[in-house]
């Protein structure tokens, strides 16, 4: 009985060094693994490198300004201001030039096609009074 194991024998096992499995103790799992750089999975390559609140924290944050500062960046909104406000102010000018300028053309167009118009100049008021409905709304008073 000692040529093949049977199901129910149990079987010597033998353990080799070289079986034995190494840990790798250089690497921690807590550590997350740096992402490649290169294009972002969502395409949006304007986007900066999100940064993480605890390394902002490390930059300086001045408390106060001074008085000289906060007027000059008062100074230059209110000129920043008046500047969007004369943008505005043009484009709307120009808004209403070109709706007066397409308004005086449909006037001139409407004008030209009546003086260009074939008429026939009734005297008889007994045919206009003998004409239909859709006769008389066709007509042109001159």
């Amino acid at each position: 009985m000692e040529g093949k194991p049977n199901a129910t024998q149990a079987v010597p096992f033998e353990w080799d060094e070289e079986d034995e499995v190494e840990t790798p103790q250089d690497e921690t799992p807590s550590v997350p693994k740096p992402t490649p750089k290169g294009v972002p999975i969502s395409g949006r390559t304007w986007k900066l490198e999100a940064k993480r609140a605890s390394l902002r924290a490390g930059l300086p944050v001045k408390l106060r300004s001074d008085m000289k500062e906060k007027m000059t960046l008062k100074l230059r909104d209110q000129a920043l201001k008046k500047k969007v406000k004369e943008i505005e102010q043009r484009k709307k000018a120009e808004r209403e030039a070109e709706k007066k300028r397409i308004e005086d053309r449909r006037k001139r167009k409407a004008e030209n096609a009546k003086k260009s118009a074939v008429v026939q100049i009734i005297t008889n008021k007994n045919t206009i009074k003998r004409m239909s409905k859709e006769q008389k709304k066709k007509l042109i008073k001159m």
